[in-house]
């Protein structure tokens, strides 16, 4: 079982801008853009392996910004507008010893910062800590499963690639919206003119 290795990329606004408040295809689209910078076999590889070889968590910011969503819209559909030097976190999770080692190496050494649609990230900080999966999985032997409880703040996606199938997508189905009934009669004040089913029934005719 591989190792996990956390990048956590802490950025800085050159600009001021705005942005999805869910900005998970724009912060992926960032960061292979990053790999592929410094390492385009890495980028392909991460792109088009077919494995699932990281998990990013979407841009996330700190300070000097504000969201703004409409009347009736959840947070998943809000935007964020930020000012020149807002902060943000960018974290990614390399789940293959391969992959981490290279993007360690090759990447991280030269990646100064990042473009995420249009708007500059200077790299101001960056930590690593690496998770070994079996300490994680020992620590969680004896739990009930009816005590892990989670709650998914972001549209999310589950990979069925390992395993998923059945459960693509964590949110709830949404309900089915309600029947409108249809009027025969275009005008209200005209209802009482509309012919009753039953002599439609009366002058029905079937052909063949």
């Amino acid at each position: 079982m591989p190792y996990v290795t956390v990048v956590q990329l802490e950025l800085v606004a050159t600009s001021g801008g705005s942005l999805p408040w869910f900005s998970g295809s724009e912060s992926r689209g960032a960061f292979l853009s990053v790999v592929g910078q410094a390492c385009e076999e890495l980028a392909q590889t991460l792109h088009g392996s077919g494995r699932a070889l990281y998990a990013l968590k979407p841009l996330s910011f700190k300070t000097g910004y504000r969201v703004v969503r409409g009347e009736g819209r959840s947070l998943a559909e809000a935007g964020v507008l930020f000012e020149p030097g807002a902060r943000a976190v960018l974290e990614v999770s390399l789940l293959d010893d391969e992959v981490s080692r290279r993007f360690v190496s090759d990447v991280l050494p030269v990646a100064a910062g990042l473009t995420v649609k249009g708007v500059g990230f200077k790299v101001d900080a960056l930590a690593i800590r690496v998770v070994d999966p079996r300490e994680v999985l020992e620590r969680a032997e004896g739990w009930e499963s009816g005590a892990l409880d989670v709650h998914f703040h972001t549209p999310t996606y589950l990979n069925p690639l390992v395993g998923d199938q059945r459960y693509k997508s964590p949110l709830p189905r949404p309900p089915a919206p309600p029947r409108q009934p249809h009027r025969l009669c275009p005008r209200p004040d005209r209802a009482r003119a509309c012919p009753s089913p039953r002599s439609w029934l009366s002058t029905c005719t079937s052909a063949g």
